[in-house]
């Protein structure tokens, strides 16, 4: 039973250190990015997916920013990679404090063949 309840708190508390993340992301400006590329990272032991991932960058500053998309895994990552070939350019999200981090958001990109996996900023 103990086991139980640590793994239930283990799990709230990362939930809700995520919707914390979430909502401060939400605050930061947009800016447009350049997709570079779209490629996939295998998810086992965990299962038989892919994860799709889009490397982007954009310019901030006059400089060159660099930033990754982790998307959900999924069994047909053929079907979003062919999807993901018409994504050229994405919104993302910026830290004003330090524009070289990034995150992109599902909601600021409606085209985008697949939902970001948000565990991973």
């Amino acid at each position: 039973m103990a086991l139980f309840a640590d793994d239930l708190i283990r799990g709230i508390i990362h939930t809700v250190r995520k919707s914390i993340r979430l909502n401060r992301v939400e605050k930061w400006p947009t800016i447009e990015a350049k997709v570079q590329r779209f490629r996939s990272e295998d998810t086992a032991p965990y299962g038989h997916r892919l994860r799709p991932v889009l490397d982007y960058s954009y310019e901030m500053n006059g400089e060159t920013q660099y930033g990754s998309a982790y998307g959900i895994p999924t069994a047909e990552i053929n079907k979003v990679a062919d999807a993901a070939d018409n994504v050229t350019t994405l919104r993302v999200r910026y830290d004003p404090a330090n524009p070289a981090f990034s995150q992109m958001l599902s909601g600021d990109n409606p085209d985008l063949p697949f939902g970001i996996e948000y565990d991973y900023f």
